[in-house]
């Protein structure tokens, strides 16, 4: 396995690991919503810690999203790091909107 392949499956890894997290997040926080105590201090902390762990996780996607568009476009995927960097772009990443404009015409 080539060090492409394994800076790869390491960018894939850490992905589905902060996507868990923010998909876990917004459960605890719709428990809090809906009246369900949670475990959490109280509901006005949950929510300020919600609202910064969201923000970090959303920061830490997009990052890896664009290294991860970054090693598909080195294989020669244009079409799958054009998908990449949108969705690098959807986390936040919004200086890469000039270069998906002209590089990712579909």
């Amino acid at each position: 396995m080539g060090q492409l392949d394994l800076a790869l499956t390491d960018y894939n890894f850490v992905i589905d690991s902060l996507e868990s997290r923010l998909r876990e997040a917004f459960t605890k926080k719709e428990m809090i919503e809906s009246g369900i105590k949670a475990q959490a201090d109280s509901p006005e902390n949950y929510k300020e810690s919600f609202r910064l762990d969201q923000s970090n996780i959303r920061s830490h996607l997009a990052r890896f999203y664009n290294n991860r568009a970054v090693i598909y476009a080195k294989r020669k995927d244009h079409s799958r790091a054009c998908q990449e960097f949108k969705r690098a772009m959807d986390y936040g990443m919004d200086s890469l909107k000039d270069f998906i404009d002209v590089h990712c015409k579909e």
